[in-house]
């Protein structure tokens, strides 16, 4: 689904850190959850935590220079335990292009070629 704001998000986040200085930061970060519940919410390993855990994994890309970070993708990694069940799926309201497992380096990748399709600059 495409989003109007998203390339002006883009462009700001460029005008404000882009540039041949500026960096891609690539980094996966764990919810940790006490119940199954939450879309992608399974036992996964936690870097934050250092082992495995009940949890949430998202994959995030930040622009920075110097300095100031900007955030410019968050994306829910769902693990297979999530993605091989249709009717977990379904009820978490999941859209139909969201539901293919993709590992997290996959998920990295597609979010870099959004980033620089937008026009943002990085080494």
């Amino acid at each position: 689904m495409p989003l109007p704001w998203r390339p002006r998000c883009f462009a700001e986040a460029d005008r404000q850190v882009g540039g041949d200085a500026a960096w891609l930061i690539i980094d996966d970060t764990a919810l940790p959850k006490k119940e199954r519940h939450s879309v992608g919410a399974a036992p996964q390993y936690a870097s934050a935590l250092g082992k495995t855990s009940n949890c949430q994994t998202l994959v995030s890309l930040t622009l920075a220079s110097g300095e100031i970070p900007v955030m410019v993708a968050l994306r829910l990694f769902l693990p297979e335990s999530w993605t091989s069940e249709a009717a977990k799926l379904d009820r978490a309201g999941v859209p139909d292009d969201h539901r293919a497992y993709r590992t997290k380096p996959e998920i990295a990748l597609a979010e870099i070629d959004r980033v620089r399709a937008a026009g943002a600059r990085f080494v």
